[in-house]
């Protein structure tokens, strides 16, 4: 740690000073790379970690990784959680018909205040997903048929949005 903490004061080509506004910095960055989409953690955990702020550069010079080992235990617990609700969510088919909105602006939205408004944000998320995968695949279906295009299983609706929806699960599982 001694050499990281020389290397970031001395070493680096911009050489950072350790203090408090290095601590905001870092911790601004931190958490907009660690959760970018605001999907894992919650107000709370922000609440939490909030005391950290302006500690980060201390706990370098302390070598104590306490901000680290805090938010990294939320984030696992947050990646679970969020593996819950994409199981649930993508296991039946959505409503298309409910007229709803979802804000693709991650930058500008909270976190989930809770759980359930977690889970909320993550099926909308989810739905955005896979409709867009389905429109996608309905065009193709549409042009093989105006196209009269044999080699394009034409399939119902349901059909592909249930092979939709696993798409998108499986791009989740393997993430």
């Amino acid at each position: 740690m001694d050499m990281l903490t020389d290397g970031l004061q001395k070493s680096h080509y911009a050489p950072a000073t350790l203090n408090d506004a290095y601590s905001e910095k870092v911790y601004n960055l931190y958490l907009k790379r660690i959760d970018n989409n605001k999907r894992f953690l919650l107000q709370s955990d922000i609440g939490q970690l909030q005391k950290f702020k302006h500690a980060i550069d201390d706990q370098i010079k302390e070598v104590n990784l306490e901000f680290f080992e805090v938010s990294d235990a939320m984030l696992s617990k947050g990646i679970e959680r969020g593996r819950s609700f994409y199981t649930k969510i993508l296991a039946a088919p959505f409503d298309f018909s409910v007229d709803e909105q979802y804000d693709l602006d991650m930058e500008d939205r909270d976190w989930a205040a809770n759980s359930d408004a977690q889970q909320e944000l993550w099926r909308k998320s989810l739905k955005h997903s896979t409709l867009s995968r389905l429109v996608d695949k309905l065009e193709e279906q549409e042009k093989a048929v105006e196209e009269n295009e044999t080699s394009v299983t034409i399939k119902t609706f349901e059909e592909l949005e249930l092979e939709t929806r696993n798409k998108v699960k499986t791009s989740y599982d393997n993430y």
